[in-house]
C-alpha cells in the first residue's frame, strides 16, 4: 500500500474492505497512513460490525492513527 501511496502526489482515503483480522488491518492502516498523501480511512463494517462487538473500541484504535 506504501508504495501505491508514495507513486502519487494525489491525496487519497484508505478503503477498509474486508477485515477478518483486526490487529494485521490496524497495523497496515497505521503503516500507510505514515505516506503524506493518505488523508484518512473509510472503514464502513470493520468498525460498525467488529469482530467482538465492541464497536466504540474498534472505533477508538482506528482514530488513534489518525
Amino acid at each position: 500500500m506504501e508504495r501505491v501511496l508514495a507513486s502519487s502526489t494525489l491525496s487519497a482515503l484508505l478503503l477498509g474492505g474486508e477485515v477478518t483480522d483486526p490487529d494485521a488491518a490496524l497495523a497496515s492502516w497505521g503503516k500507510a497512513l505514515k505516506q503524506p498523501t493518505a488523508q484518512g480511512l473509510v472503514v464502513g463494517r470493520s468498525l460498525l460490525y467488529p469482530a467482538g462487538g465492541d464497536v466504540a473500541g474498534a472505533a477508538d484504535r482506528a482514530v488513534s492513527l489518525l
